[in-house]
């Protein structure tokens, strides 16, 4: 698990998106070890980091399935309402195809503050 937790903590700072063949399959990497583990905040973090390059590649249904699947997990952990409903709206919002690099970085900057705060619910625009 060290390798994997370095590897996340550096991905935003060390790995710019601009160079997807170098960081699309350390993403994948992570997000399938937390997966693996069911860290449901971690998990939506790193989706929406994966999400923001493979959007900006147009792959749709991949960003779409990170969605699903990052809700379904949330949904199964039984993560606080406010949470899930922000993951709702990554789900909705990828599934019809609408989604935005402003939106999710905006949802990716209100989940490290809803895991500390159940109350805390995300501003949609």
């Amino acid at each position: 698990m060290g390798r994997l937790r370095q590897a996340f903590d550096g991905l935003g700072e060390n790995l710019p998106l601009g160079d997807p063949e170098l960081a699309e399959p350390l993403f994948r990497e992570v997000r399938n070890e937390l997966l693996a583990q069911r860290n449901g905040f971690d998990v939506a973090s790193v989706s929406i980091d994966l999400a923001l390059l493979l959007l900006s590649q147009g792959r749709h249904r991949e960003v779409q399935t990170l969605a699903s699947e990052a809700l379904a997990l949330f949904e199964a952990q039984g993560v606080h309402r406010e949470a899930s409903a922000a993951l709702l709206l990554f789900a909705e919002a990828a599934r019809e195809e609408r989604l935005t690099r402003d939106f999710l970085t905006r949802l990716a900057g209100y989940l490290p503050q809803a895991a500390a705060d159940r109350e805390l619910g995300f501003a949609r625009a």
